[in-house]
C-alpha cells in the first residue's frame, strides 16, 4: 500500500484532531501543517508554514485537510484539486449555494482526486439517538426541530470568526 502524505491546512483545536488522527493510521503520514498563529505549538517533526502556496506547490503532498475558518473553505478545496490533492475538508462545503457549486464544478474536471467534507456529527450518539425518536413516530410528525450542538459559547464567542455572517 502506498504511503499517502497529508498538510493540514489550519492547526487549531480541529487540526490538531485530525493530525492526531492521521498520525495514528497505518499508511498515512502528515509532512506539512500551514498555521499563520505564531503562538501554535506545532510537532517539532513536522514543518511548519504560514504561506498555503508551499503546500500546493509541493508535488510530495497528496492531500490537504482543510480545518480553517468558514469563508477561507472554498478556496483551499478549489486550490487543492487544481495541484493535483485530495481534499478533505471540514464542514461546511461553502457558505451558500454559489461557493459549493463552484467546488463541485473543480471536482468534475478532476474526476481522479477526492473530495470530502467532514459531516461526523452524523455518527454522533445523540444524533443517533434523535433519528431513532423521529423514525419511530413516537412524537407524531415532526413539523420543525431546532437543536443546539457544538461549539461552546464563551465569553469571546460574539467577537470569534463562528458569530460573524461574513466568515461563518
Amino acid at each position: 500500500m502506498k504511503e499517502l502524505r497529508f498538510a493540514i491546512i489550519g492547526y487549531g483545536k480541529t487540526g490538531k484532531i485530525r493530525y492526531e488522527t492521521l498520525s495514528a493510521m497505518a499508511g498515512c503520514r502528515v509532512v506539512w501543517i500551514c498555521e499563520p498563529d505564531p503562538q501554535a505549538i506545532f510537532p517539532t517533526s513536522i514543518p511548519n508554514t504560514c504561506q498555503v502556496g508551499d503546500i500546493f506547490r509541493d508535488k510530495e503532498v497528496d492531500a490537504v485537510v482543510v480545518c480553517t475558518p468558514n469563508h477561507f473553505i472554498k478556496n483551499y478545496v478549489i486550490e487543492g484539486l487544481r495541484h493535483g490533492k485530495h481534499v478533505f475538508a471540514e464542514k461546511p462545503p461553502g457558505r451558500n449555494m454559489v461557493e459549493l457549486q463552484e467546488m463541485i464544478d473543480e471536482e468534475k474536471q478532476t474526476p481522479d482526486l477526492k473530495l470530502m467534507f467532514g459531516f461526523n456529527h452524523r455518527h454522533h450518539e445523540s444524533m443517533l439517538h434523535s433519528k431513532k425518536l423521529i423514525d419511530s413516530g413516537e412524537y407524531g410528525r415532526i413539523l420543525w426541530l431546532r437543536g443546539r450542538y457544538g461549539k461552546s459559547v464563551d465569553a469571546d464567542f460574539f467577537s470569534s470568526w463562528r458569530s460573524q455572517k461574513d466568515f461563518a
